[in-house]
C-alpha cells in the first residue's frame, strides 16, 4: 500500500518489521523501489533477498529486469539473467520480454536474439520486444523480416508492435513495403491509434511519400504540432510547396503556433514554388520570434532568397550571418549567377578565397556556370585546373558540362569534342547536344554528323541528335 501510494519510507518501515520476511515482502519492496525511481535501491535489495536465501519468483526478476533496462545496466542484467536461468524462468513470456528489451536497450543484439531464441512460446510481446530491439538497434531488415515470422505464426501485432514495425519499414525506404505495412496496421484495426498514425506519418513524410502523408494527416482525428510540422516537412521537401504553405494556414487558424521546424520547411517551400513574399515574409517571422539561427537555418533562408531569384535580398541576408561557411557563400554565389551577375558570382568567389575559405565540388559548378553563361572561358580554365590542382577535387560531370557547354558557346568545338572523348568516365548525351547545336551555328557539317552518331549511341531512344542534324542540312541547302 505505502509503495503503491508513493510513501517509500514508510513501506521501508513496514518492510523493516517484518519478521520472518518471506519472498512475498521481499518482492514487494522491490517493487516499491522500483515504481518510485529508486532503481539502485530495488537492485540492491533484489541482491540483499538471494543473500537472505530467499528464491525469487518470475515476477520479482522480471521487475529488476525493468530496472537494469532503465539504468542501462549490462553487468546487473546479466547477473538477473543468470538467476533467471537457474531457476527455468527464460521461457517465461514477461521475462524474456524483458530480457530482449534490457539486451536491445544495452545495445547487445546477439544476447537479445539468444533469449529470443529461448522461448518456447511467443507471444505478441516477445515479437514486439524483438522487432523493436531491432528497429532501435538500425537492423531495419530483420525487424522486417521477424514481423513477417510473426504474421505467419498467426499473431496480430498492437499499436506498440506496428510503431516499432513501421520505423524499420521506413528505413528501407520502399514503396511497395511502406504501403504493405499500412494495410497490415488497417487489418489489424490499429490504424486510427494516434501512435500508429504519427508512425505513418513520419514513414511516408521520410520516404517521400507526400500525397500519402497528406492522406494520414487527413484521417487523424486529433493532430498535434509533430503531426502538422511532418506533414508541412513532407510537403515542402517533395515538390508540394503550395500545400505545404496552405496547411501552415490552417494550422494557425487552428492555434497552434509553428516552431522553427516548421518554419524552416516553409522557407523550403518557399524556395520551390519561389514565392519570394512569403518567404520574406518566415524570414521576419524568425527574427522576430527570436528563434536561434544555426548555419543550417542561415543557408535556407539564402537558398530561399537565391531561389527565388532576388540577390540583393539574398545579399542582405549573407552580409547578416557568418562569413566562414562555406555552403552560404555557395547559395551566395550561385543566387548572383542566377540573377545573371556573373562578374558579381565570380567575384564573390575570389572574397571567398582571400578569407581562406576552401571551396567545394558545388562551389566550383556554380562559378562554372556563371563563366558559361557569360563566356568567360579563359577564367573557366583557370577555375577548372584549380579545382584539381590547387584544392584535389575531381571534377564531376556537372564540372564537365560547364565546360563543355562554355567551349560550344565560344566556337571551340575541337577542344570542346576532345574533352567529351577525353573524360574519366562515359560522356554525357547534353555534352553531345550542346556541341551539335554549335556545328550548326558554325557551319561544322563533318563534326556534327559525328557527334549525332557518338550522342545517338548514348540515347538511341531520342531522335533529337539526328532532327539537330537534318535542320542543320536544310538550314544549307536553302543557302
Amino acid at each position: 500500500m505505502y509503495g503503491k501510494c508513493c510513501q517509500i519510507r514508510d513501506a521501508r518501515l513496514v518492510f523493516d518489521r517484518i519478521a520472518p520476511k518471506n519472498e512475498f515482502s521481499w518482492t514487494q519492496i522491490v517493487k516499491a523501489y522500483a515504481h518510485n525511481g529508486h532503481l539502485l535501491e530495488a537492485i540492491l535489495f533484489f541482491r540483499k533477498s538471494l543473500l537472505e536465501g530467499m528464491d525469487p519468483s518470475d515476477y520479482a526478476c522480471s521487475i529488476v529486469i525493468g530496472v537494469c533496462c532503465s539504468l542501462g545496466s549490462l553487468q546487473d542484467g546479466r547477473f538477473v539473467h543468470a538467476v533467471v536461468r537457474d531457476r527455468g524462468y527464460e521461457s517465461d513470456p514477461h521475462v524474456a520480454a524483458g530480457l530482449i528489451h534490457m539486451y536491445s536497450s544495452c545495445g547487445c543484439m546477439d544476447e537479445a536474439s539468444t533469449a529470443f531464441r529461448r522461448t518456447s512460446h511467443r507471444d505478441r510481446f516477445i515479437y514486439t520486444a524483438m522487432i523493436g530491439g531491432f528497429a532501435q538497434a538500425g537492423q531495419c531488415r530483420e525487424a522486417v523480416v521477424l514481423f513477417r515470422e510473426m504474421d505467419l505464426d498467426g499473431i496480430t501485432g498492437d499499436n506498440i508492435t506496428f510503431v516499432s514495425a513501421i520505423g524499420a519499414f521506413q528505413d528501407l525506404g520502399d514503396p511497395r513495403q511502406c504501403r504493405a505495412i499500412h494495410e497490415c496496421a488497417a487489418q489489424a484495426g490499429v490504424e486510427s491509434d494516434c501512435l500508429v498514425q504519427t508512425a505513418l506519418l513520419n514513414m511516408y513524410s521520410q520516404c517521400g511519400f507526400a500525397e500519402e502523408a497528406l492522406q494520414v494527416f487527413g484521417e487523424m482525428a486529433e493532430r498535434d504540432r509533430v503531426a502538422w510540422s511532418s506533414t508541412i516537412a513532407a510537403c515542402a521537401r517533395h515538390g508540394y510547396g503550395r500545400q505545404a504553405m496552405e496547411l501552415f494556414r490552417r494550422m494557425e487558424l487552428e492555434g497552434i503556433k509553428p516552431d522553427i521546424v516548421v518554419l524552416s520547411s516553409l522557407l523550403d517551400a518557399c524556395s520551390s514554388v519561389e514565392a519570394l513574399a512569403e518567404g520574406a515574409m518566415i524570414h521576419a517571422r524568425i527574427i522576430a520570434g527570436g528563434f536561434h539561427r544555426d548555419r543550417i537555418l542561415d543557408a535556407a533562408i539564402l537558398n530561399m532568397y537565391a531561389k527565388c531569384g532576388s540577390a540583393a535580398s539574398a545579399r542582405r541576408a549573407f552580409d547578416e550571418q557568418s562569413p566562414d561557411d562555406p555552403v552560404s557563400w555557395n547559395v551566395m554565389i550561385g543566387a548572383c549567377a542566377k540573377a545573371g551577375l556573373d562578374l558579381e558570382a565570380i567575384e564573390s568567389y575570389r572574397q571567398m578565397q582571400a578569407l581562406g575559405i576552401d571551396p567545394t565540388p558545388v562551389t566550383f559548378i556554380t562559378v562554372l556556370a556563371a563563366c558559361s553563361h557569360s563566356g568567360f572561358l579563359a577564367e573557366a580554365r583557370i577555375q577548372f585546373l584549380s579545382m584539381i590542382q590547387d584544392f584535389g577535387i575531381a571534377p564531376d560531370v556537372d564540372c564537365y558540362c560547364c565546360l563543355v557547354d562554355l567551349l560550344a558557346r565560344t566556337g571551340d568545338l575541337e577542344a570542346g569534342e576532345e574533352l567529351m572523348l577525353s573524360m574519366p568516365f562515359e560522356p554525357f548525351e547534353a555534352g553531345w547536344t550542346s556541341l551539335l547545336s554549335a556545328c550548326g551555328v558554325h557551319g561544322d557539317r563533318g563534326r556534327a554528323t559525328r557527334i549525332a552518331g557518338a550522342g545517338a549511341s548514348i540515347a538511341p531512344e531520342t531522335s533529337a541528335h539526328y532532327v539537330l542534324l537534318s535542320n542543320m542540312k536544310r538550314e544549307e541547302e536553302c543557302l
